[in-house]
This record gives structure tokens, sequence and C-alpha cells, in this order.
């Protein structure tokens, strides 16, 4: 793959769009993959709540302007409240994936057996 397609798929997959010139199945590898899974992540939840619980999770201090950034956009009156904000987005998205996940391997599981 060279390398205007690969930062296409990247770029691409960061902005959530899902545009791709090439086949994933085929151009890819599994870690290539997970690669591009991960940009989707990061573009779905934004890089305002990776940071923020990259922070959290470390246990460092956020910056004024992060924090002040963060109580804006979570509309949170304290670090507790961002922190509760985040909780709740990671917790409610990666259940709703795991749902849909489970959803589409019995369908995909169901239309293989036919």
């Amino acid at each position: 793959m060279n390398f205007i397609d690969a930062l296409f798929t990247a770029v691409s997959a960061v902005c959530v769009t899902g545009l791709s010139v090439v086949d994933f199945g085929s151009k890819f590898t599994g870690l290539g993959q997970f690669i591009v899974m991960l940009l989707i992540q990061v573009g779905g939840l934004g890089i305002m709540s990776i940071s923020s619980i990259v922070f959290i999770l470390l246990g460092k201090r956020m910056s004024l302007t992060h924090e002040r950034s963060a109580r804006y956009i979570f509309e949170a009156e304290s670090k507790e409240d961002i922190k509760n904000s985040l909780i709740l987005i990671f917790k409610y998205t990666f259940l709703v994936e795991l749902i849909g996940a489970v959803i589409l391997t019995g369908a995909f599981s169901f239309i293989e057996h036919k």
C-alpha cells in the first residue's frame, strides 16, 4: 500500500467517514485492521475525551487550559464531574459497541451456516 492511500485511510478513520480506496480484508493484516479500528475509536470518542481519560487513569493533573476545556465540553462544575461524565461516556460507548458486535456476530454466523 502506498503512503497516500495509507494516509487517506488513516485520516478517514479518525474523521469517522469510513472511506477507503482499498479492500481492508485483503490489504491489511490483523494488526493493520486493529490500528484502523483504534483510529476510528479515537475519532468517535474525540481527542478531548481520550486525553482526559488518560490523565485520569494515570493520576496526572490536567493543565488549566485542558481542564477548562473539559469543563466546558462536559458541562461540568468540578474535576469529579468531568471524571463521572467520562466514565459514563466510555461505559455506554463500549456497552453499545459490545451489543452491536454480539448482534453482528450472530447475524454473520447465521448467514454463514445457510
